[in-house]
């Protein structure tokens, strides 16, 4: 099933086509988590949708982007291990205290913020159709990743607010943080048992999980290449798009996104 491109100008074809394959490779990345079955209005929405798709992926790669490479700066200063990926993350309705205590202390970073809005709301889309919901999952993601791998929750999150690569604290949220503190010393839990109550809406979800370092191969660098490549998969395809020069064709009006910038993943 795809989407209706003969009714779009000739010129448009090529960057529909590639469009196309980038979101029809998400649907099939979606096929494979236990959440559901591929999302209909990805599969069904007209040709106009196109870049309102795109830059809804484009908006999930976004923070995942600035989640992954917080990871990796944590594992390299041995405040995180990369083992915290070699188990599936479960989005279940029980939760630790320790899990409960990150996810509080990750929430004081404004960044997170707009993972609970609609994707209409944060990344301007106009397409009604295509179902853009709060997108939660790698707020939980790194929340599971510290529980599992951080050596000291304290040191950790102190470091995450110097390296800056999610901006810093608010300040008031800091202190009523400050205010329940955990009631027992920490002890990174590296088992796969460990759950989060919030549900995963995992459409565009790149994190990996369930990563085998034991196998030829594998390393933290080769897992952040496997995400880049989705990664840089859409922003060429909406750059694509939005250079060419009947991109009016595939979105609703070229001056509601006047400040998009083809390739780049801050809007």
């Amino acid at each position: 099933m795809g989407l209706p491109i003969s009714i779009a100008p000739p010129e448009c074809e090529p960057c529909i086509k590639l469009a196309l394959s980038v979101i029809n490779q998400e649907v099939g990345f979606y096929k494979l988590l236990p959440d559901g079955s591929a999302p209909v209005a990805a599969m069904k929405c007209p040709h106009h949708h196109l870049v309102d798709l795109l830059r809804g992926l484009k908006w999930r790669a976004q923070i995942q982007v600035a989640v992954w490479e917080t990871f990796r700066h944590l594992c390299s200063v041995d405040l995180c291990t990369k083992t915290s990926l070699a188990y599936q993350v479960c989005y279940l309705e029980k939760t630790s205290e320790d899990l409960k205590f990150v996810l509080k202390a990750l929430k004081c970073f404004p960044i997170f913020d707009e993972l609970t809005k609609s994707g209409q709301e944060v990344a301007h889309i106009k397409d009604k159709a295509a179902d853009w919901k709060s997108f939660t999952a790698p707020l939980q993601w790194l929340a599971i990743m510290l529980v599992r791998g951080s050596r000291d929750i304290t040191e950790t999150i102190r470091e995450i607010e110097t390296c800056n690569i999610l901006g810093q604290m608010d300040p008031n949220r800091r202190r009523r943080l400050g205010k329940t503190p955990l009631t027992r010393p920490w002890k990174r839990q590296a088992d796969q048992s460990i759950t989060c109550f919030e549900t995963s809406h995992s459409w565009s979800m790149m994190l990996l999980v369930g990563i085998n370092f034991t196998k030829a191969g594998v390393t933290l660098d080769s897992v952040g290449d496997a995400f880049y490549k989705r990664i840089d998969s859409i922003l060429v395809a909406y750059g694509s798009c939005l250079m060419n020069p009947y991109a009016h064709c595939i979105q609703h009006t070229e001056s509601d996104h006047q400040g998009d910038q083809p390739g780049q993943l801050v809007e």
